[in-house]
C-alpha cells in the first residue's frame, strides 16, 4: 500500500508515477531464509518438509548452514522429505555427508536411493 508520504519522481503527468521500493518500503533488506527452511524441515506436513529441503538444495553452498538438519532428515518417515534431503546434501556440496549419502544408497525406497546416487555425483564432481 502507497502512504501518504510516498515518493514521486518526474513532474507532470509522470509525477503521478509513484516510486516503489524493492524491500516494500520497510527500509530491511531481504533477509537469508536459510534459517526458516530449516526450521521448516521440523514441520508436521511431510509435503513442506520436503519443499524446505528442495529450497535448501536450489541455495547450493549457501545452505551450508542446514547441513546437520538435512542429514537427520535423511532418516524421516516420509519418503519424499528423504530423497529431497539427499539431492539438498548433494547440491550444498559438503564432502563430509559422503557417508551419510552411501547410507541412503540402502534405503527401502528406490526414489531414495536414486536420489543418494545423484547426490553422491553432484559430490564428486564438485571436488
Amino acid at each position: 500500500p502507497l502512504g501518504p508520504a510516498a515518493p514521486y519522481h518526474g513532474s507532470g503527468a509522470a509525477a503521478a508515477t509513484p516510486v516503489y521500493e524493492a524491500d516494500g518500503g520497510t527500509g530491511k533488506e531481504d533477509s537469508d531464509p536459510v534459517p526458516s527452511l530449516i526450521e521448516q524441515l521440523s514441520l508436521k506436513d511431510p509435503r513442506r518438509r520436503a519443499r524446505a529441503a528442495d529450497e535448501l538444495g536450489k541455495r547450493g553452498g549457501a545452505a551450508a548452514p542446514a547441513v546437520s538438519a538435512l542429514r537427520r532428515a535423511l532418516s524421516d518417515k516420509d519418503r519424499r522429505v528423504r530423497a529431497s534431503a539427499a539431492l539438498a546434501l548433494g547440491n550444498v556440496g559438503s564432502a563430509d555427508v559422503a557417508d551419510d549419502l552411501q547410507r541412503a544408497l540402502r534405503d527401502k525406497d528406490e526414489d531414495v536411493r536414486f536420489s543418494a546416487g545423484i547426490a553422491l555425483g553432484r559430490l564428486r564432481r564438485s571436488r
